[in-house]
């Protein structure tokens, strides 16, 4: 079970694990649905969610370790690039969906959406920039400010973007408040442990 766990849950074993699962999930919900705009549609929601779930575990993963110290925070910490870069996979096929849905019936798109724009391409680039420098060598390339800057901006955007997205969702359901309540509880982790670091250092120093 440990050899299987490592070979399969592992650094970008692990990415190929979660495309291979996003993948199939894709497949199944494209042919089950009625249509293909209901297929669309329900890829959209899908990603959405398993977008938010390995977002948040990227996003704490640092902080965790730091605040709690077990197996699965290490875990966390020794995987946060690929479960964000599985992240960025995930949230590539729902841009994917949303373009199909688009295409497909743009008199509904247009009816949910504000007015396309070209505003709408800046998280898709901004996506796209963060998964091209999670290798090593890209990494370098751009260097350790640019790359901090880069992938600091980056989360907080699509932490805002989710905790909006779901949660102006979540009055009066439990699955969404369940949802905000996990970004939230991302954040806070990340509050808890820049606090707790910074007076472990203090006290250090005095």
């Amino acid at each position: 079970m440990s050899r299987f766990f490592k070979d399969y849950f592992q650094g970008w074993p692990l990415v190929g694990t979660a495309t291979a699962a996003l993948t199939t999930m894709t497949a199944i919900a494209l042919y089950f649905a009625s249509s293909d705009v209901e297929g669309a549609r329900l890829v959209i929601r899908a990603t959405a969610r398993t977008s938010v779930l390995l977002f948040c575990a990227a996003f704490a993963a640092s902080s965790l370790a730091r605040l709690w110290k077990s197996p699965v925070s290490r875990w966390m910490l020794r995987n946060r690039r690929y479960l964000g870069f599985s992240f960025g996979v995930s949230h590539m096929i729902h841009y994917v969906a949303v373009a199909a849905y688009a295409i497909l019936d743009r008199a509904g798109f247009l009816a949910g959406e504000d007015p396309p724009g070209l505003e709408k391409l800046v998280p898709i680039l901004l996506l796209a920039l963060m998964m091209a420098t999670s290798f090593d060598r890209t990494a370098a390339m751009l260097g350790r400010r640019a790359w901090k800057a880069l992938h600091w901006t980056g989360s907080y955007f699509f932490w805002v973007a989710f905790l909006a997205a779901f949660g102006g969702r979540a009055w009066g359901s439990a699955f969404y408040s369940a949802i905000t309540a996990f970004i939230l509880v991302a954040y806070l982790i990340r509050i808890t442990s820049f606090v707790v670091t910074r007076s472990r250092r203090r006290r250090a120093n005095a």
